[in-house]
Parts: C-alpha cells; structure tokens; sequence
C-alpha cells in the first residue's frame, strides 16, 4: 500500500517553492505533524488552482456542506488558503514555504520546531528551483535609462489603503528559536497580512538578533 504521506510530500515538491524528500524521512514526520490521515486524503485530491467548494465537491461525489466544513476545518489549520475570487469563495493547497509552515505558527511546538530545523538544511538548497522560477532576471539586451520609482504592487501606502482586513501574528521563525532555547530579545508579534479585494500581502520582518 502506497504511503499517503509520500504522495502528498511529491504534490508538495511539485510546486516551486519544492519539498524535497531525504534519507530519513523527516519531511514525512514534518507531515504527520500536520495533516491526519483525513487532511491528506483531502489535499492529496486538490487541484493546483483555486477552486470552489462545489467544484471540489462534485469531482470527490460528496456534498458540497460536508466539503466545505472539511475545507475550512484545514483553512484553519494552516493547511490550505481561501479567497473571494469573483464573487466566489475559492480553495488552494498550499506550498510548505511560504505557505503551511509559516501558518503553523499558532500551533507550533517543540516537536515541529526541532522537525523543520532538522529539514531546515535539505529545504534551502532546492528552495524557489522548480520551474517556473518564483522570480528571474530577463535580460532585455538594451540600455535602461536608471529610474526610481514605486510600482503599485510595491507601494505599502497603496497595499493598505486598498486594504480590507488586518491580521498582525507571531513570528515564527523567533517563536520557533525560542522552543529551541534562543530567545529573542525583538518583539514577537511582527508578521502582518493584509487582505483586499484579489489580493493578499504578507510582511514578515526578521530583523536579526
């Protein structure tokens, strides 16, 4: 019998941002931390795009209020997003980082705090090495006038004015450290989410110690 917890890793390592497997298997510790049996059997039949609790319902043959109990239960684990995407409310599973760790943040422990640390070093080296590439210089083979300014998907004033809602949460790559034994001496709570109609912005600040 296939491990569940394999197949969902390898849908995760398909994605950009990449979840790597290693000899010792503590990314599918890191997993089982994370996801019951349940969860993975949901996320395992998402697609890589945004659909709605009716379109995932009726691919799975359940009902759409059971679906949706399911998918906002995991909403609220940290293990998918949701938004509003043209009226309609819309589900996505999402990468390890930055995605599902990082909304571990209020059920972090020690345990999961050692796990990542142990994966930690297998993670960064494939980080953002999937194509396509989370980001990428083009060269456009001509010379560019040097110009400063501020693009409105860079602009923070233009990010919250267009702002509906706000979240400030614990950082937790300090709150991780600290279940470790290293404290930081920076204030906790840093990472904000902004959320406005078709978009979703995150500020995670570290500043180091």
């Amino acid at each position: 019998m296939t491990d569940i917890y394999k197949l969902l890793a390898a849908k995760l390592n398909r994605m950009p941002n990449g979840f790597p497997p290693t000899e010792s298997g503590v990314e599918l510790r890191i997993l089982k931390k994370i996801f019951s049996p349940e969860d993975v059997g949901i996320a395992l039949k998402l697609r890589m795009m945004p659909e709605s609790a009716e379109e995932i319902a009726k691919r799975l043959q359940e009902p759409a209020g059971n679906v949706k109990t399911r998918l906002d239960e995991m909403v609220a684990k940290g293990q998918l997003t949701t938004f509003k995407q043209k009226g309609a409310q819309k589900y996505i599973l999402l990468p390890f980082v930055i995605g599902i760790y990082e909304f571990q943040v209020k059920r972090l422990d020690k345990e999961l705090a050692d796990l990542f640390e142990e994966y930690f070093p297998y993670l960064t080296p494939v980080l953002g090495g999937k194509k396509p590439a989370l980001a990428r210089i083009i060269p456009v083979h001509a010379t560019i006038d040097p110009k400063t300014e501020i693009l409105t998907y860079e602009d923070m004033n233009e990010m919250i004015r267009r702002s509906r809602s706000f979240a400030v949460n614990e950082c937790i790559c300090r709150k991780e450290r600290a279940l470790q034994g290293h404290p930081c001496s920076h204030t906790l709570e840093t990472c904000m989410t902004f959320r406005g109609k078709r978009m979703l912005s995150r500020l995670i600040p570290c500043p180091p110690e």
